[in-house]
């Protein structure tokens, strides 16, 4: 299954954080990569909780986090930052 997540990334006391808001996730980091890798790994073991009890599909719907289904049981992440996002 493929998740589509947006996610807004701005300066924090002490470093940078990476929110997605739909999931009420952040991960945080000296910089913008770091703090975006750190939540794409959040949201991963998120994702695989929620799959592996069977709650995924029903806690993405109510979330209106889209996502689209693929062959298999793995988990993939797409996090887009907004245009908008990268320019501050």
């Amino acid at each position: 299954m493929r998740l589509d997540v947006v996610v807004e990334v701005r300066a924090r006391r002490g470093g940078i954080e990476a929110h997605a808001p739909s999931l009420s996730l952040s991960g945080h980091g000296e910089d913008a990569e770091a703090a975006v890798s750190c939540l794409k790994r959040g949201v991963e073991a998120w994702a695989n909780a929620l799959l592996r009890s069977g709650e995924l599909e029903r806690a993405l719907n109510r979330r209106r986090v889209p996502y689209s289904e693929s062959s298999g049981q793995e988990i993939e992440v797409e996090l887009t930052i907004p245009e908008t996002m990268m320019a501050g």
